[in-house]
């Protein structure tokens, strides 16, 4: 988050509270629900910091860059 989304401590900090809440805390959710629910978290994060949801966050294999420095976003 820091690197790929350029994100602050305080943003990050921010951002894992909300997705230990929404994610984690809930007692009752089955492993496709949690993981439903963390892949939403991570969108809604990605859109507030205007990258669009289909980015790829990883290293592309073909370049050994991740996308974001390949697609040269800012």
């Amino acid at each position: 988050m820091f690197a790929r989304m350029r994100m602050s401590v305080e943003e990050v900090s921010d951002e894992f509270a909300t997705i230990i809440e929404e994610v984690y805390k809930p007692n009752n959710l089955a492993p496709t629900e949690r993981s439903q629910l963390l892949r939403k978290c991570i969108e809604d994060i990605m859109e507030r910091k205007g990258i669009p949801a289909d980015t790829k966050l990883m290293e592309d294999p073909r370049t050994g860059q991740c996308a974001r420095q390949v697609l040269k976003f800012e």
